[in-house]
């Protein structure tokens, strides 16, 4: 209802960016969440992290299966461990003696690095399927979806280009990203 709601009244608007920004907020404020165990009871803090955990499985498991069908498993995999390492992290606060915090945090903190550099080394991928929105032969307008394995946020592009493509044909394009911006490829 919300994105129909965005669709239609926000310029620019695309729908996987909206749900990945959705499981990336549902992960930030588990953490923040986790903090509580400072100022309140387990319960409170276990009620309000199912809360949030219910948005995140249901954006995990129906949106994102009903968005990004092919690479649903990838999805699943990356984001279940982060869920994962996020909850280990409240719950250690809990159940862990108090003077083997700090090293169980940073612990869980160092997996997270872990399964962040396994998952750019092994699965990444070089290139993005694009739309072509307009072509003339020397600027073409493409649009991507947001690709989880090649890193990058669905959005529009302008490429200078020699060639000319028909509009919505599907072509794939190279996104080398640095410091200074990205720069664009037509494979």
């Amino acid at each position: 209802m919300i994105s129909e709601f965005l669709e239609k009244n926000a310029k620019g608007f695309n729908y996987g960016n909206f749900i990945i920004q959705k499981i990336h907020l549902s992960l930030i404020l588990m953490v923040l969440a986790g903090f509580l165990y400072l100022i309140t009871d387990f319960i409170v803090i276990a009620v309000i992290q199912a809360v949030i955990a219910l948005v995140f499985f249901y954006s995990l498991l129906i949106e994102i299966r009903k968005k990004f069908s092919q690479e649903f498993k990838y999805f699943v995999f990356i984001y279940s461990l982060f869920f994962l390492v996020v909850q280990t992290m409240w719950l250690n606060n809990f159940f862990i003696p108090e003077e083997n915090r700090m090293d169980i945090g940073f612990l869980l903190i160092f997996v997270l690095i872990v399964i962040t550099v396994v998952f750019s080394i092994f699965l990444k991928k070089k290139f993005v399927k694009a739309i072509v929105l307009s072509s003339n032969g020397k600027i073409t307008v493409i649009e991507t979806e947001f690709d989880l394995r090649s890193f990058t946020n669905g959005g529009k592009h302008i490429i200078e280009t020699e060639k000319k493509f028909k509009e919505n044909q599907e072509i794939k394009v190279k996104i080398k990203k640095g410091i200074f911006g990205k720069k664009i490829e037509i494979i």
